[in-house]
């Protein structure tokens, strides 16, 4: 996601308040990273994993992807105020093993279970990225591209359902000219397609089949994103071939190999009851709190757009007999 915030600038006006403002964009993004959070706790809590051990986990995670959401759009993007799921996704799935092992070294006793830690990050991913798209859709970016650049096969299929975007300060209209544009309507088949995917895979954990949920919600999402570039039209770097199309097809590689390598632990089972009682412990409440305040501060301030806030004084109050502040 690029960056889409307000910060006001200065004008000839009586007097001018500057203070800089925050979006829609960031308002969903931080309420997507936080309901993904919440679900990993009430998942990982719902094997018998302490509060304790899940937040670690989870505080290890987020040390890992939302500096790489930055850092990796950056690069590829070649903008410094963007931020990118896709390149956090590719992190976190490299370091979730790696995180739920050091919770295990460092904590001690009951091991936290490695496939159901990463089949509870997994779905959790894809319930954040689908609700994140909201975000997307409230600024007009990651959009797709116009059925006439599609195609035919576009305008048959998306004729009756697409997006059509207005305002200059939505990113398809400043970054590639397409306000009033039919365009794919990318951001929602992705919200759809990862929230389904996320309650499938919901079911396989509650079903105890850890394996089946990872590699279900990791190969069809990744699947998804490296096809899901085709039908883009923002900047995803220069090539053919874009960077986080690399980045989805090595999840892809990744989470077969897991899947295959780990113990499917099919012997922990999941109790959503045990998992709900998790998410009403108050330190997790002001856990989960503290992190939509945290993310939302962080990402909340942008240079793409402005906004001016002038006061005047009413015509009714102004004394006839002085000139007006034009002619002072």
């Amino acid at each position: 996601m690029a960056d889409h915030g307000l910060r006001s600038t200065q004008e000839r006006t009586d007097r001018v308040v500057e203070r800089p403002q925050s979006d829609l964009l960031r308002f969903f993004a931080a309420n997507a990273c936080a309901f993904a959070a919440a679900i990993f706790l009430l998942l990982t809590g719902s094997v018998g994993v302490s509060a304790l051990r899940s937040l670690v986990m989870l505080a290890l995670l987020l040390a890992l992807c939302v500096p790489a959401s930055r850092w990796i759009a950056q690069r590829v993007d070649q903008t410094r105020s963007a931020f990118t799921v896709g390149g956090a996704s590719f992190a976190g799935l490299l370091g979730a093993p790696i995180a739920a092992g050091l919770v295990n070294v460092l904590a001690g006793g009951f091991p936290l279970p490695l496939m159901p830690a990463l089949a509870a990050a997994s779905i959790a991913y894809c319930f954040g990225e689908s609700a994140g798209r909201l975000a997307c859709i409230s600024f007009g970016c990651c959009y797709g591209k116009s059925l006439e650049q599609a195609g035919r096969w576009a305008a048959r299929i998306f004729g009756r359902f697409h997006f059509v975007f207005h305002g200059g300060t939505k990113k398809i209209a400043y970054a590639a000219g397409l306000q009033g544009a039919r365009v794919i309507p990318v951001q929602a088949l992705t919200a759809a397609l990862f929230a389904l995917l996320g309650m499938v895979a919901t079911a396989l954990f509650f079903e105890s089949q850890y394996a089946a949920a990872f590699a279900l919600s990791v190969l069809l999402s990744q699947a998804w994103r490296v096809y899901s570039e085709i039908l883009r039209a923002d900047y995803r770097g220069g090539g053919r071939i874009s960077a986080y199309q690399v980045m989805a097809a090595l999840s892809v590689v990744i989470a077969g190999l897991l899947t295959l390598s780990l113990p499917d632990a099919g012997h922990v089972r999941a109790d959503v009851v045990r998992g709900l009682g998790i998410l009403w412990d108050p330190g997790v409440l002001v856990f989960l709190e503290f992190l939509w305040l945290g993310l939302f501060l962080f990402m909340g301030r942008s240079e793409t757009t402005a906004s001016t806030l002038s006061l005047h004084v009413n015509p009714a109050f102004k004394n006839p007999a002085l000139p007006s502040s034009d002619q002072a």
